[in-house]
């Protein structure tokens, strides 16, 4: 995947390519997301809300830039990631849903994102985001995979006893594992390949458990369910360096990652490749062209 999208009218392309850093910076956000959205807990005492308000800013900053600058897209990714948690806490903690329901009905949630996505833009394809509503579903099944990624984080760590610590083992070579079957055959260009949009979300959806398990095992002494009587077991033991502290080790290292990418550019499209992207439209019509690969313009694809 070179590259998530090319946006019309733009001198560049609006998200960054799909690197091994891409990947790095998306776990580190995902392990805030966890750790912060506890923080928050603690902190606000129920104005969480006033969380959102920041969320919704940053993405009005997104949709308003004119092109992918990493400041922007990775606070929306580590907001959203933030955002997901607290739905997902809202849903079991004080509502009192089980994770038994929680996690299916985000899983038929996302389905129906992504159903309705593909109804009314032809395309699950990243580099096809090159409208400000395809941007739109964009951003709300990213969502919607952090909502997913987090039931089913707490739902095999907490109601399935599972542990911090063999969660994030499990959830780690899951990850892996998909970025392996999804990327190695297309570097070798074997004749056997996993669709790419299938492989990216699969990756994307399982980032989060990955990184909300490593956040947990890093910032808690021990699972929220455990009993005190009998003491904590070692599969559910964690670092306790407490979120606050786990959330701004993560956020520095995510900070100099993200500087780095603002001054190197090796995330971005050249502004050349985009007008060679561009050049493949029909007036201001659409489809894109990954460089490199070219696909002819239909009515389907754009949205008509």
């Amino acid at each position: 995947m070179a590259c998530l999208c090319a946006r019309i009218g733009a001198s560049e392309c609006k998200v960054p390519r799909v690197t091994p850093l891409f990947w790095i910076i998306k776990v580190l956000a995902t392990t805030i997301g966890e750790s912060g959205a506890d923080a928050l807990s603690q902190e606000l005492n129920g104005l969480e809300w006033i969380f959102l308000l920041f969320f919704a800013i940053a993405l009005l900053a997104q949709f308003l830039a004119p092109r992918y600058i990493p400041v922007i897209y990775w606070s929306n990714v580590v907001l959203v990631s933030v955002v997901g948690t607290l739905v997902t806490d809202l849903l079991t903690d004080t509502l009192g849903v089980t994770l038994w329901a929680t996690t299916p009905v985000a899983a038929l949630v996302l389905i129906a994102v992504f159903a309705l996505w593909f109804r009314f833009e032809g395309t699950l394809a990243m580099h096809s985001i090159y409208t400000t509503r395809r941007e739109a579903w964009y951003w709300l099944t990213v969502l919607a995979t952090f909502i997913l990624g987090t039931a089913l984080g707490d739902l095999l760590m907490d109601a399935g006893g599972l542990g911090f610590y063999p969660a994030t083992i499990l959830f780690g070579c899951l990850f892996v594992l998909v970025l392996v079957v999804d990327g190695v055959p297309r570097i070798m260009q074997l004749k056997w390949q996993v669709n790419p949009v299938l492989g990216f979300w699969a990756a994307y959806v399982l980032s989060r458990p990955f990184g909300a398990s490593a956040g947990d095992f890093l910032s808690m002494e021990c699972s929220e369910d455990f009993d005190p009587a009998f003491g904590c077991d070692e599969d559910m033991a964690g670092l306790d360096l407490g979120p606050g502290i786990t959330s701004a080790i993560f956020g520095s290292i995510i900070i100099v990652l993200v500087l780095f990418l603002s001054v190197m550019r090796i995330d971005r499209m050249a502004p050349e490749d985009v007008q060679e992207v561009r050049n493949q439209f029909d007036g201001e019509a659409s489809e894109v062209q990954t460089i490199g690969v070219s696909t002819a313009p239909t009515k389907q694809a754009r949205g008509e």
